[in-house]
């Protein structure tokens, strides 16, 4: 199977093809899972300031309620922007969400309590272990 994000009409867009490119429509079924949170993929705005944002579905497509309890996690890690661009699984099932911050003023590099840690990396990004 190949999976895709990103965005449509600004809701978080999830497509899953076969592996000879047709649409999977086991997953939501139409090969499409949308869902709208104010925001795209990697970030969603809550009334002042974008934050990291991150879905996951089940593989039917539906929300995965086992994730958060919804199937969404939103995390403000500073007062500024965060937009999350990347993520990756660690060995141990931990998900990091890379992405860049700002702290009001400018990048900032601070551990966070909650098991978050936001790291600085090459100037623009950062790391949010959730």
């Amino acid at each position: 199977m190949i999976l895709a994000a990103g965005m449509s009409d600004n809701v978080f867009a999830m497509t899953r093809y076969t592996t000879i490119g047709g649409l999977d429509g086991s997953f939501d079924g139409d090969g499409h899972a949308l869902t709208s949170i104010g925001g795209v993929a990697g970030w969603t705005h809550n009334g002042s300031n974008w934050d990291f944002a991150m879905v996951r579905y089940d593989t039917n497509g539906s929300l995965d309620s086992g994730f958060d309890s919804d199937g969404i996690v939103t995390t403000a890690i500073g007062s500024g922007d965060e937009h999350g661009f990347d993520v990756a699984i660690e060995s141990d099932g931990e998900i990091v969400v890379i992405g860049s911050g700002n702290n009001g003023t400018n990048l900032d590099f601070a551990p966070k309590p909650g098991g978050i840690i936001w790291q600085q990396v090459q100037k623009q990004c950062c790391v949010q272990r959730l």
